[in-house]
Order: structure tokens, then C-alpha cells, then sequence
């Protein structure tokens, strides 16, 4: 294997309501840590009926832009924890009471702690591993206001997932779930659930210079159950299905690495009335750092 393989691939979360931990690769070694900032946006819209495209003259929408701080340590190869914090920023023009409002808001959301447990397998020609990644979503964001930064409550995670990379290609599956718990109003957020697949290969590498590039295929479907209100009343307006295709690059340099996805949804499912995007993407870069040996 190459030289920079213990950097295979970092893992950039696909949204706010993403499974997987940071760096999921990467380091293998005990006691290796590492850092990452990414930043992703989405600005929904685009005006659904029932699942049919509608006009939208009142101009409701919603921009959502993060910055993501997150990091890892690993105990041992074989387990880890991973943090992810994010920095919100939210505008939101909406329809309440037969008004058009519009509010925004900023500052940190909800941190998730991961704690991935792997298990590897070399084999001749390529390498694989195995990853069981319970979460915990800590209720450290603002509840206040039209646009909460969180939700607070405790919730739950739980992905698992399978990777394969040879030396010329790389793949990812993971099936995850998150689990929302009832707020202090009675009002809970629809459990998700979803599946992720990356596939893809590298087109460029150069051992000796730790460089390489890779390029993935990125496939990413999400079902959100419905909202509860107060009482138990379902949300008519939330919840549904949808499919994001994604082109991939990523860049790995020594211990860093480089990462940029748009994403375009290619099949959407929504319940009711909702405002949802057409496009959205992130981009981030990371660093690792090793204590000890591989």
C-alpha cells in the first residue's frame, strides 16, 4: 500500500442531519487526532405541493449556511470519538398566522459525539473495514426564536457502515438512522433514516509525494418521518423521500486533505406543503496528526 494510506479517505457529513463521523478513515494509529472545518450551504427555495413543483409568489425561502468544527481522537485503531459542532447561519422568510415573516439567526448548534467502533481486514490486493458508530446529539444550541439553532433535546444516531479501497479505488456504504426524542412542549422532529454510497477512484497518485486526488460518485437518500406537534398531531407539512446525487473531489497532500460536493437532488417525495432546494453544496479541508506509530 501507498505511503499515504492511513489517510485513505476523510468523511465530510452530507447535511446537518448527517450519520457519520468525522475522518472515518483516518488516523488508524492509537493516540492520532486530527482536525477539520467544513462549510456547507443550502438554500431552499423551491415551492413543493404534494409533490408537484408550485409557484411561490410570496418568496418563502430559507438559506442555511454552516461552518463545521470537528475532530477526532483515536484510543485505538479499533475505536475512537469524534465531535462535530456547528456554527449556524439562518435566515428564513415564512408564513405564520396569514403573515409573512422573516427572522434570522446565528451561533452554535447542537454537538454530536460519535463513537466509531472498527474493525479491519487487509487482505493482498485491497483493505476493508467494518464500522458500528452510535451518537449522542447534545442539546447546546439555542431554542429560542423563529429560527432555533437546536432543538433541545438529547437525540440518538446509529450508522453502519462498510469500506473497500484498493489501491487504485475506493468505496463506501453506510445505513444510518437518527432518533429525536419529545422537547418540553410535546413537539418532537421526525426520526430520519438514510442510506449513503460513495464510490470512485483515484486518477492521480504519487506515493513518494504523499499526493494523490480521488474522485467519487456520491449517492445519498434520506427518508425523514413527519413532524409531532403537541398532543401527538402529525405535521402534514414535513417529512418525505429524497434522492441527491453527487460529484466528488478530494485532494490528499501528506497529512491533508481537501474535499468538494454539490449535490442535486434527483428524485424528491415530500409530504404536503414544503419549500426545498435545487442544489446545494460543502467543502472542507482537514489535518491529522499521529502520537505514535501505525
Amino acid at each position: 500500500m501507498r505511503k499515504f494510506a492511513w489517510l485513505m479517505f476523510i468523511t465530510f457529513p452530507y447535511s446537518a442531519w448527517a450519520h457519520q463521523p468525522v475522518m472515518d478513515m483516518a488516523p488508524r494509529w492509537s493516540q492520532g487526532y486530527g482536525f477539520q472545518t467544513r462549510y456547507e450551504s443550502i438554500v431552499n427555495d423551491h415551492l413543493e405541493r404534494d409533490g408537484e413543483s408550485t409557484a411561490n409568489p410570496l418568496s418563502l425561502r430559507s438559506e442555511n449556511r454552516t461552518h463545521w468544527f470537528e475532530g477526532v481522537y483515536t484510543f485505538h485503531r479499533s475505536f475512537r470519538i469524534t465531535f462535530k459542532l456547528p456554527y449556524e447561519q439562518q435566515k428564513r422568510t415564512f408564513l405564520k398566522d396569514g403573515q409573512i415573516k422573516d427572522t434570522e439567526a446565528s451561533g452554535f448548534g447542537d454537538l454530536i459525539l460519535t463513537f466509531p467502533m472498527k474493525r479491519y481486514k487487509n487482505y493482498m490486493r485491497y483493505t476493508t473495514n467494518l464500522s458500528f458508530n452510535p451518537s449522542f446529539i447534545l442539546p447546546t444550541g439555542s431554542t429560542k426564536g423563529e429560527a432555533p439553532l437546536g432543538r433541545g433535546t438529547l437525540d440518538y444516531g446509529l450508522s453502519v457502515s462498510l469500506a473497500r479501497e484498493a489501491v487504485h479505488t475506493f468505496g463506501l456504504w453506510d445505513l444510518f438512522t437518527r432518533i429525536n426524542t419529545t422537547d418540553f412542549e410535546g413537539k418532537k422532529k421526525g426520526n430520519l433514516v438514510g442510506f449513503d454510497m460513495n464510490l470512485g477512484a483515484y486518477p492521480y497518485q504519487n506515493s513518494k509525494e504523499n499526493f494523490a486526488a480521488l474522485l467519487l460518485w456520491g449517492t445519498h437518500l434520506r427518508h425523514e418521518f413527519k413532524d409531532q406537534l403537541s398532543g401527538g398531531v402529525s405535521d402534514e407539512n414535513t417529512g418525505g423521500i429524497k434522492l441527491e446525487m453527487a460529484p466528488i473531489l478530494v485532494i490528499l497532500y501528506k497529512n491533508l486533505a481537501f474535499r468538494f460536493e454539490p449535490y442535486f437532488p434527483v428524485y424528491k417525495r415530500l409530504n404536503g406543503t414544503q419549500v426545498t432546494n435545487n442544489y446545494s453544496f460543502q467543502m472542507g479541508i482537514g489535518i491529522t496528526f499521529s502520537s505514535l506509530k501505525p
